[in-house]
């Protein structure tokens, strides 16, 4: 962002749905700018420099398309058109980038589409042995064994505990951290016991100075 002209707001209003991306791309762009030259040095070629400035534009529609890009002086003797492809389709991406979810609802949603595009591996490819992937349990906020336990404790603390609550299997039991060699041995290979290290993990690991 600090080498591109700063997006005005017809830029802003093509690119951004959500008033989030908008704050974001204004407070990249509220920077010293610095000259694309600067950061590259003196030795690049004039041409390459005048592509990298043609394809830094932070409007899709106003940068160079692969075609374009293909004729430009800087890669024109490397263009051969009988050995490049071209897409019949747009190119769409699954996860909409301008909503900032929380980093479990990222971790989930990449579970989702590693998932997705293995079973299509499997659907075209029936022969090819493919890893199966076994994404941990991640909740998004609060999860539900904590939503009872927290009712639980209201219950108990208005006098019903005992009729309302007819055994403890539902309260979450406390967790203890493995061993120390137990718990680094675990990490060395993926598998669906440990699945991905938290945030809150990674905090505790912190506070029992594994990490």
């Amino acid at each position: 962002m600090a080498t591109i002209p700063t997006p005005n707001a017809e830029d802003l209003a093509l690119v951004c749905v959500s008033g989030v991306g908008s704050s974001m791309i204004k407070n990249a762009a509220a920077v010293q700018k610095v000259p694309l030259q600067t950061l590259m040095g003196t030795g690049v070629p004039p041409d390459a420099v005048n592509l990298i400035n043609v394809l830094l534009v932070f409007n899709p529609h106003k940068r160079l398309t692969a075609e374009e890009a293909l004729q430009h002086e800087y890669v024109s003797r490397f263009h051969d058109p009988e050995q490049e492809i071209v897409m019949q389709n747009n190119v769409i991406i699954p996860l909409n980038d301008d909503v900032r979810l929380s980093v479990d609802d990222y971790r989930n949603k990449l579970y989702e589409i590693m998932t997705v595009h293995q079973r299509r591996v499997i659907a075209t490819k029936p022969n090819v042995t493919v890893k199966k992937i076994f994404p941990p349990e991640v909740y998004s906020k609060v999860s539900n064994s904590s939503m009872r336990h927290r009712e639980a404790s209201l219950m108990k603390a208005a006098g019903d505990y005992n009729q309302q609550m007819k055994s403890t299997s539902e309260v979450p039991k406390r967790k203890f951290l493995p061993s120390r060699t137990s718990l680094c041995n675990s990490f060395n290979s993926y598998n669906k016991s440990h699945g991905i290290i938290t945030q809150s993990a990674l905090m505790e690991l912190r506070a029992a100075g594994l990490r």
